[in-house]
């Protein structure tokens, strides 16, 4: 499924067409990540298209944010990102699809609002530009510096929430079957690897499992796993199994020493009110 030309990461596509791709019924992987959440919206394929399409036309600063070298990335380019949800608010929590950095592995980023509200009722502030409305002296001196910054695009500042699509999903809970299995392993088992395990043809089975999505060579990564000295059963058992696999599978991920990029729960983001565009 492409959408203007980007394409959707696999594991979102099998949701959808699975009729998974809503809010998960367990919240709790939600409510950890977004704790001020209103709702979970997630968008048809249709409804993706049309947002996206939206949200690249409505080229307003204060719905794309600035970049941030400290804590990137802080900014989104609409063009080269897919809305796939909102926390209920519509353009002012949205959750992007970012593919600045691969096209075929884009992170996954929400909207993240970190200035007040303006100082009088957001519906009085249309009104106000368009000179339909008077205020004090003061109060329009605070008006006027809000705008300015939410025009600078200092309004707002994407926040990155998880490396790909399929940790994203694994964390709020909406998988597939027995995906959460290949996203994370036996908590009571915890798994290590030996750094004599690590030879050139581990590391590079790893690799090239990891990006090209090549999870038919799991049982060849076995193989050479043991080949290297390898006797845990949980990690061989694993890439001999039947899966489903998925991009996350914590043993290629423990290997390539991506255990560590697991999705953390971001900083909430303030709901703001509905402004904008919309949905």
């Amino acid at each position: 499924m492409l959408i203007r030309g980007l394409p959707l990461p696999p594991e979102l596509v099998a949701l959808i067409e699975a009729g998974r791709w809503a809010c998960p019924a367990d919240p709790s992987g939600l409510d950890r990540l977004f704790p001020r959440r209103q709702e979970f919206c997630c968008y048809s394929y249709a409804g993706m298209a049309s947002e996206s399409g939206v949200f690249e036309r409505h080229r307003t600063p204060m719905w794309h944010g600035t970049p941030d070298p400290a804590n990137p990335p802080g900014d989104i380019d609409p063009s080269r990102a897919v809305l796939i949800a909102d926390l209920g608010l519509g353009y002012d929590q949205p959750i992007a699809l970012d593919y600045r950095t691969s096209l075929t592995e884009p992170v996954v980023l929400t909207l993240s609002w970190d200035k007040p509200a303006p100082p009088v009722p957001w519906k009085y502030v249309g009104q106000w530009k368009e000179g339909k409305r008077k205020y004090d002296r003061v109060t329009t001196e605070r008006l006027r510096e809000w705008v300015d910054t939410t025009e600078a695009g200092g309004w707002n500042r994407w926040e990155l929430i998880a490396p790909d699509f399929a940790r994203f999903a694994a964390v709020i809970g909406l998988t597939l079957c027995d995906v959460p299995r290949d996203v994370f392993a036996d908590p009571s088992r915890p798994a290590a690897i030996d750094p004599a395990w690590l030879t050139t043809t581990v590391v590079s089975l790893a690799c090239e499992i990891y990006a090209d999505r090549a999870f038919d060579r799991l049982p060849i990564l076995a193989d050479a796993l043991q080949d290297a000295g390898c006797e845990d059963q949980q990690l061989l058992g694993h890439c001999r199994g039947p899966g489903p696999h998925v991009r996350g599978c914590w043993v290629v991920d423990l290997l390539l020493g991506k255990e560590q990029a697991r999705a953390e729960p971001a900083a909430a983001p303030d709901p703001a009110p509905k402004a904008g565009p919309g949905r």
